[in-house]
């Protein structure tokens, strides 16, 4: 499902960093799917090891539609979904 972007507006040139919780906010997700993007590819900013992470709104943004899926594959989308949900209840119980 692609978050709404109704909220993102280019104001300017300017790249906008946003911290991850304030990027799920904008896009109506979670935090932790903002983080698992990152670990999949999608560019992130740090500016020490324990610092806080930042990501540019235009780069989420393309990174989304990079990773679009087709709706006709609804079958699969379904069963990635429920495999998701059964990994997250498997790290929840440990």
């Amino acid at each position: 499902m692609i978050p709404h972007t109704s909220n993102l507006q280019a104001q300017s040139n300017q790249p906008h960093f946003h911290d991850l919780a304030s990027m799920a906010r904008k896009l109506g997700i979670s935090k932790r799917s903002l983080t698992r993007w990152a670990q999949n590819g999608m560019p992130t900013y740090q500016a020490y090891p324990r610092g806080k992470v930042l990501v540019r709104e235009d780069e989420v943004l393309t990174f989304l539609s990079r990773h679009q899926k087709q709706v006709g594959h609804l079958d699969a989308l379904v069963n990635e979904t429920l495999l998701e949900l059964q990994q997250s209840r498997g790290k929840d119980r440990n």
